[in-house]
């Protein structure tokens, strides 16, 4: 594939977040999804996933990871493939969107540097869509990561803590006009034009649930990267 056209692929996928982020956020009533923004040291959101099979599951989707600098402020984005299998009770084959929340630096270290999307020392907390007005009974807000997914219900996070994650190497090369296009060296970049309404969503979600809470949003870490500005 051309640069050309694995910068529009990359530029198709970020829109999706966008759109994907801006779902959630305006059921996010209680502005719980606003906190865990606010709390998070990356965001990681599939546009669009596959998953299913009954009994067995197998899935995956490419994703969006935008990681939070040592100013406090979104790098990124940087693009992966993730693919997950497990076991549950599933119903078919189903495409949905989601969200991954990362709490803790190193769990979104460990996932970069990793390809491994969830580390098995984490907590993770699955929630469905329907939390935002009524949280699911197994949300917690001290976990290491959160999946939202208005599918979660269906699929309950299977194999979530087992997936892999692979950069989308060629997609950072062409979107950031890299000749490298690992995830570190993407993320200290400054943000694309065409990303700059996707870190804003984030920023000002963030910026929300402080206000709402009269909270800080702690600063981050970049992985050794810049601010990017």
């Amino acid at each position: 594939m051309s640069a050309s056209r694995d910068a529009a692929a990359a530029q198709t996928l970020v829109d999706g977040a966008e759109e994907t982020l801006r779902k959630y956020l305006d059921k996010d009533r209680d502005a719980v999804l606003r906190s865990l923004i606010a709390e998070a040291r990356g965001v990681l959101v599939f546009p669009s996933m596959v998953n299913g099979g009954f009994l067995f599951s197998a899935g995956g989707g490419s994703g969006v990871m935008l990681v939070r600098g040592k100013d406090g402020g979104w790098n990124g984005p940087v693009f992966f493939t993730a693919s997950w299998a497990g076991f549950g009770i599933q119903a078919g084959v189903e495409s949905i969107d989601g969200i991954m929340l990362f709490q803790r630096e190193q769990d979104i270290r460990y996932a970069v540097e990793n390809g491994v999307l969830v580390r098995g020392q984490a907590s993770v907390t699955v929630m469905n869509a329907d939390w935002l007005i009524n949280r699911a009974p197994g949300f917690h807000p001290g976990a290491d990561v959160a999946f939202v997914s208005e599918a979660a219900g269906l699929f309950g996070g299977v194999g979530v803590s087992g997936g892999g994650l692979a950069d989308r190497e060629s997609l950072n090369a062409a979107y950031h006009g890299l000749d490298r296009g690992d995830a570190e060296t993407a993320l200290a970049c400054p943000v694309p034009s065409g990303a700059i309404a996707l870190r804003d969503i984030l920023s000002l979600a963030g910026h929300q649930a402080q206000k709402k809470d009269g909270v800080e949003t702690p600063s981050g870490f970049a992985l050794g990267v810049s601010d990017g500005t």
